[in-house]
């Protein structure tokens, strides 16, 4: 009792003694998926939208920070690709829903390069979900995905006057990933273990009053590439790609 009454003062003494921000954000995208090696590749195309939060905290006078966010992100696609008939069959369906979130713990330290530019870097964890709705065609299946993965990013922050802009890179591990299908046979599992991701972004802000409130625009690209799972039941997940290029609108406060 005397520890969890120790770690609640501190949890809220933390605000007290500490830079934070919180950013709340709309997001739009260009979404493909695809399945390209082999003689019969797929595709999923359309557009995604939805939203992001992050909360960031840097205790005052020390150069570690950490720092949390969210996102989900929701559409429509469709679907261009084959049947698994003999020979296969080409195929087509439209109006598929799609969606995924993701939730990422970030821990890093700031170098201050000078008075107004910061170099930010950090690791973590994260994970991500999506599922596919193609058992709304009536050759598909319901198709649920999970990653588990590593983040390392590193960001260039520049500030001057009410203006900052940031230049961010990052590249994500993939730690285990699993795929749920679920077929006419059943539910089958395949896992996969090996996979990487890349993100790139740029943002721009301008702060209100010269305060660290503020708008601002981040143009976006997002990119996974994971191998070939392991075979269950006669089957494999693909080889498959996925990017997203897209834009982020929010405040920050």
């Amino acid at each position: 009792m005397k520890k969890l009454l120790l770690f609640l003062v501190v949890f809220t003494a933390l605000p007290l003694f500490a830079q934070q921000s919180f950013e709340v954000a709309y997001e739009i995208s260009d979404y493909t998926y695809r399945e390209p090696d082999g003689n019969s590749p797929i595709s999923l195309k359309g557009r995604m939208q939805g939203g992001s939060i992050r909360y960031e905290n840097r205790v005052d006078g020390s150069a570690f920070y950490f720092a949390l966010d969210g996102r989900w992100m929701g559409g429509r696609t469709d679907y261009d690709g084959w049947l698994m008939t003999t020979p296969p069959t080409a195929h087509q369906s439209n109006d598929i829903g799609d969606y995924y979130y993701e939730g990422r713990l970030h821990l890093g330290r700031v170098a201050d390069l000078s008075d107004t530019t910061q170099l930010w870097f950090a690791s973590g964890f994260a994970y991500r979900y999506l599922k596919d709705h193609m058992n709304k065609d009536p050759y598909g299946y319901l198709r649920e995905s999970n990653y588990v993965y590593m983040p390392f990013t590193g960001e260039l922050r520049f500030k001057g006057g009410v203006w900052e802009f940031d230049l961010c890179g990052e590249i994500d591990y993939l730690l285990f990933g699993w795929q749920n299908s679920h077929m006419n046979a059943g539910n089958i599992r395949h896992d996969q273990h090996s996979g990487y991701g890349l993100r790139l972004s740029a943002k721009i802000q301008v702060n209100f009053d010269g305060k660290k409130s503020g708008l601002f625009v981040e143009p976006f690209y997002r990119f996974w590439d994971i191998q070939e799972s392991e075979e269950n039941s006669g089957y494999i997940e693909p080889h498959n790609t996925t990017k997203e290029f897209g834009v982020r609108v929010g405040l920050t406060f």
